[in-house]
């Protein structure tokens, strides 16, 4: 679907994460890849189950940039904003 409110910024996948670890909360379910605007991000994804039980599921995804340790807290480090605002 294509339309003047919608721009392809980037491509990216999920796959099922083999070292989940189900007694720990924060541990995702899958992990992935995605580039954005020419910049690599890491994405996570966890189930998450809804008030009304296992048939009221959705996924949380979590998009994380890398930056160099030399950049971090520095003005010039980007945002994931401005990843997609490019």
């Amino acid at each position: 679907m294509t339309s003047d409110r919608w721009r392809d910024v980037g491509t990216g996948w999920l796959n099922k994460y083999k070292k989940h670890d189900k007694t720990a909360t924060n541990s995702p379910f899958f992990k992935g890849k995605a580039t954005v605007n020419g910049e690599e991000i890491l994405m996570t994804g966890w189930i998450k189950e809804g008030k009304y039980g296992p048939e009221d599921q959705s996924i949380f995804i979590s998009f994380t940039i890398e930056q160099d340790v030399a950049s971090v807290g520095s003005t010039d480090s980007k945002t994931l904003e401005d990843l997609f605002s490019a």
